[in-house]
């Protein structure tokens, strides 16, 4: 067992029993507890996007952070004009993107069969969370300030939606084990995962839940890539060498979110932070999945 997936199960042990007390304070202080995973690991993760593309120091890394920032700021306003789209591709990029980073050491070499698998595997993890907390989020987005047609959509007929995108990863898969890329017993492996996902959506708020999905089983496992990828190109030769790396932007990227949180606050917008986290979340998986698939393409042809 991976120690990523060991760390995932032992957590949602710990976290189900203490929030089978019923406590409020109990409540809040494991939902901080997550944030502070997503703001150190979470974001640690996509903190070296720049090393990860290849760019070189000097002007070479300028101008790649001047893009990457240029593509958050465009796709904000995407936001902004068009809500509903700019969260149907935040959705169908993360899932492609949850995916490829968990199937890349595969190495399935079934260029068009690979993408619907990769992207299936992610839909399947959104749809369980959207599914399983359906009454919990719709209580949220009908008191929201930004309304989302689409969510509200997607909640409503979730349940449809998990089972077809299940059944589009059962037969994607089906085609790669008929092929004979894959064996019956990675496809057990998978489900099993799965199975962890959809117990823990289902027992777990739903922020507490994803959290722990996207720290543990996300985040932590592309961390453990990136490890193995530097350790090639760049010569690194201990982890704190490696978490050296990940400083500058992990900094600057926790004061861009601070700045953001006090706007809002000193607007007296409070109301709307869950929803800035959220488009800030997706403005920046939109880059980072680019470079994540160029530096796919490089990890999977070096391991």
């Amino acid at each position: 067992m991976r120690m990523n997936v060991f760390l995932y199960i032992c957590t949602n042990l710990i976290f189900l029993q203490l929030l089978s007390l019923e406590s409020e304070l109990i409540q809040m202080i494991l939902s901080v507890i997550c944030a502070l995973g997503i703001l150190s690991i979470g974001l640690a993760h996509g903190a070296i996007d720049n090393i990860l593309y290849g760019v070189k120091s000097g002007r070479p890394n300028i101008i790649f952070i001047i893009k990457y920032v240029a593509i958050i700021g465009v796709f904000c306003l995407f936001w902004v004009v068009l809500p509903d789209i700019a969260f149907a591709l935040f959705l169908g990029v993360s899932a492609y993107h949850f995916g490829q980073s968990q199937f890349v050491e595969y190495k399935i070499h079934l260029n068009f069969i690979s993408k619907i698998l990769y992207t299936t595997w992610g839909g399947v993890i959104l749809m369980a969370m959207l599914h399983f907390n359906a009454g919990e989020l719709l209580n949220i987005q009908e008191n929201s300030p930004l309304y989302l047609s689409l969510m509200q959509h997607l909640l409503h007929y979730s349940y449809y939606y998990l089972i077809g995108v299940s059944t589009l990863y059962i037969l994607s898969f089906s085609v790669i084990i008929f092929k004979q890329v894959l064996s019956p017993f990675a496809l057990a492996k998978e489900l099993y995962l799965l199975t962890l996902t959809f117990i823990s959506f289902y027992l777990l708020p739903s922020f507490i839940a994803f959290s722990l999905f996207f720290v543990w089983v996300h985040s932590l496992r592309v961390i453990t890539q990136e490890y193995e990828y530097c350790k090639t190109e760049l010569d690194i030769n201990n982890y704190r060498e490696f978490i050296k790396l990940f400083i500058p932007l992990t900094v600057a990227s926790l004061l861009g979110i601070i700045a953001v949180l006090a706007v809002i606050i000193s607007i007296d917008s409070a109301a709307f932070i869950p929803y800035a986290l959220l488009i800030l979340l997706s403005c920046v998986t939109i880059p980072h999945s680019f470079v994540m698939e160029k530096f796919y393409l490089r990890f999977s042809s070096k391991t």
